[in-house]
């Protein structure tokens, strides 16, 4: 049985905020009973399931990549599109910059995290390679054309588009794998829902 959403009795991230909210919407929440609500949420990683933090960017990191490749593929497939890359340049540069924010939170949580075995660690670290290397290539790649720097102009051309499909495949083989083992009754998906 693949059940998304329940996660050891305490649910997924947005579930205190929909117990809040009574019939037709209407918002049942103090400001004292929503801090007490968000007092009680789990903000570091234990050994059973993520924290709100490493939950909060994993989920939102995988929103911003999906935008970045969804403005790729529209751009390749139609140049009217073209306009969105400036979109995808600003949301490269701040996924760089989440990314460093959230390997500095791994590094604080390590010890407390839900263990995996030596490939899934491997995998983790090669996404975590790539999430760093594919927006800095773009990066230097633009800081190359406004500057005339034809080694870096071609280095991005060369590696950018490239690692951001390898990054894309590691992803969709973390996705597969995390449903694999939920299929086997590991409860993988609750760590981080």
């Amino acid at each position: 049985e693949l059940n998304l959403f329940s996660s050891l009795g305490t649910g997924p991230i947005w579930a205190p905020f929909l117990r809040g909210f009574g019939p037709g919407g209407h918002c049942r929440y103090t400001a004292d009973s929503f801090l007490n609500e968000v007092k009680t949420m789990q903000i570091f990683d234990n050994p059973i399931r993520y924290g709100l933090v490493s939950r909060a960017l994993h989920w939102l990191m995988f929103l911003a990549y999906l935008a970045m490749f969804a403005i790729v593929i529209l751009k390749n497939q139609n140049p009217e599109y073209k306009y969105l890359m400036a979109y995808h340049v600003q949301v490269g540069l701040i996924l760089l910059g989440v990314t460093g924010l959230r390997f500095l939170w791994a590094l604080v949580n390590f010890p407390r995290r839900p263990a995996s075995g030596l490939l899934a660690k491997l995998g983790h670290l090669a996404i975590y390679g790539l999430m760093f290397a594919v927006p800095a290539i773009g990066l230097a790649r633009k800081f190359g054309k406004e500057n005339g720097n034809e080694a870096l102009i071609q280095l991005g051309n060369q590696w950018h588009g490239l690692l951001g499909w390898v990054l894309a495949a590691l992803v969709a083989g973390h996705v597969l794998m995390a449903l694999y083992h939920q299929w086997r009754g590991e409860k993988m998906l609750q760590r981080m829902a």
